[in-house]
């Protein structure tokens, strides 16, 4: 019998943000180090008003090797706004700002296994055509997977045995993990007063970001 361990995400959005100065942007504006992103490894990162209070939290991965073409997962909610923040910082920054929330879907696997134990070897063509990335928040939250809309029947028909209905969302209230707008107010609330700090979103030691102090 199948775990049930995989549910879609339907209330995010994808940002992307393309050209050589996408990551110095970035860097001065998140509270994360964006230098932490890798090929394989995905950050949690809050944006903050100039007094320090939330504005809006997000992922950030990056594709295979290409470090101009960094990827936004954010709070539909949110999308427009952040998109319109960003876009009044860059100035003459060579940055291209997309929302691309239509080529993909966003799902949760909630597993630390090793996906060959999980799956099988099978499975695996799919998967690589998808971006999986491990929940930098705890790894209790598994992987995000990013599957391109093109293949989410594929996806869908392959794992339909998999899926369980708002595990995500029960597993994140479970672990008491609060995200985003859901939880916190926008320009009332302080981050560290969410545990921010704790969910390896705020770095400390790269330099000045909006709110830092």
């Amino acid at each position: 019998m199948s775990k049930k361990i995989i549910s879609q995400i339907n209330d995010r959005s994808l940002i992307k943000f393309s050209k050589e100065d996408s990551r110095s942007l970035l860097q001065g504006l998140i509270s994360n180090d964006i230098s932490l992103v890798e090929s394989e490894k995905m950050i949690f990162s809050g944006m903050f008003t100039p007094q320090g209070k939330f504005f809006c939290d997000f992922f950030i991965f990056q594709t295979n090797n290409n470090k101009e073409n960094l990827y936004i997962d954010c709070n539909t909610d949110q999308t427009q706004e952040i998109i319109k923040k960003f876009n009044m910082y860059k100035l003459r920054a060579k940055v291209k700002i997309e929302d691309i929330t239509e080529k993909f879907s966003i799902f949760s696997l909630i597993s630390q296994e090793d996906i060959f134990k999980v799956f099988g070897e099978n499975s695996i063509d799919i998967l690589n055509r998808c971006f999986l990335r491990n929940d930098p928040r705890v790894a209790s939250l598994g992987k995000r997977i990013y599957v391109p809309k093109k293949l989410e029947k594929d996806f869908n028909t392959e794992f339909k045995n998999y899926f369980s209905n708002n595990l995500y969302e029960r597993t994140r209230i479970g672990l008491g993990i609060p995200e985003g707008v859901k939880d916190i107010r926008p320009d009332k609330d302080f981050p560290l007063d969410y545990g921010y700090d704790q969910l390896n979103a705020i770095s400390f030691s790269k330099g000045c970001y909006v709110g830092q102090e």
